[in-house]
């Protein structure tokens, strides 16, 4: 008899996991348990409904999720971007339990045409999706700049047979990745380096100037001239940047100083790795000059 009563309880429970478009999944909080199976594609949505008349919470037994304390009434979704099963359980009902299934059919992979790019320069991200073939289907570009804390939307493409590219400038050092259907790419980073300049406004007077997504008054430039016989560079002086200008996406940081040399001597100004971290990458330096 009590297996009898159990087996209507179950089938509900089935019931209450039945997809929804999109990939969006659907799960009852009955007062007597959660559906005891879901099975999903990673990149899925489940959410859940508390059908009790209770406060309920799910916390997943691995600690991956976990849904705020819902009311009767109130819903929750979790996103399901890796494959593998997930185990969960009650928090205030801690005997009744349930598991999401995913299974891993989703991918999206990235490449970059370059690894270090100059401000201002564009990177070409490109790449391919698990669907072999598809076209239309959109791929978005997020972006996770050095010293912010969260991927964000830069850009949408579409796929043609199954691949897709984009153009994208970075202004400072950079980590990307493409979402397709809630998938994410592994992540992959992009260096920026400062634009250095270094030109002649006088007769003995010259100017340094640095453009970078930040400002860099009060770090150092380095001066160096071209050795003809070893085919080598030599600094012989050190500048520090004294003010800048601003416009929209970057600053120009700038030291002018007065020298002579001999006729023909071939310099150019550099800044170092140290004095352009963290927020850029270094070394650069400058065209060379011929003076």
């Amino acid at each position: 008899m009590r297996k009898l009563l159990l087996l209507p309880l179950l089938v509900l429970g089935l019931a209450a996991a039945a997809p929804a478009s999109g990939g969006e999944y659907t799960a009852s909080i009955a007062p007597t348990g959660f559906p005891p199976l879901i099975s999903i594609e990673n990149g899925d949505t489940v959410t859940w409904k508390n059908n009790d008349a209770v406060d309920r919470q799910i916390v997943a037994d691995d600690n991956s999720f976990k849904s705020p304390v819902l009311k009767p009434g109130e819903s929750w979704s979790h996103t399901f971007v890796k494959g593998g099963t997930y185990t969960y359980h009650g928090a205030f009902k801690t005997n009744q339990r349930g598991a999401v299934e995913v299974a891993s059919v989703r991918a999206v992979q990235m490449q970059q045409s370059a690894k270090t790019v100059q401000i201002f320069r564009a990177v070409r991200l490109q790449g391919s999706i698990s669907k072999a073939g598809a076209d239309g289907e959109v791929v978005s570009i997020e972006a996770r700049p050095f010293g912010t804390s969260e991927f964000r939307q830069v850009a949408r493409t579409t796929t043609l047979n199954g691949v897709w590219r984009v153009q994208v400038k970075p202004r400072r050092i950079t980590a990307y990745r493409a979402v397709w259907q809630n998938v994410p790419s592994a992540e992959h980073v992009v260096n920026v380096k400062p634009f250095v300049r270094l030109k002649q406004v006088g007769r003995r007077l010259f100017s340094v100037q640095v453009s970078a997504d930040t400002t860099l008054v009060h770090r150092f430039v380095v001066i160096q001239r071209f050795n003809k016989r070893t085919h080598t560079w030599r600094s012989f002086r050190a500048m520090r940047l004294t003010r800048f200008t601003a416009k929209t996406g970057s600053y120009t940081s700038i030291a002018n100083f007065r020298a002579t040399f001999p006729h023909g001597m071939i310099i150019r100004a550099l800044i170092t790795k140290r004095q352009t971290l963290p927020l850029m990458y270094g070394p650069a330096w400058s065209r060379a000059l011929r003076v």
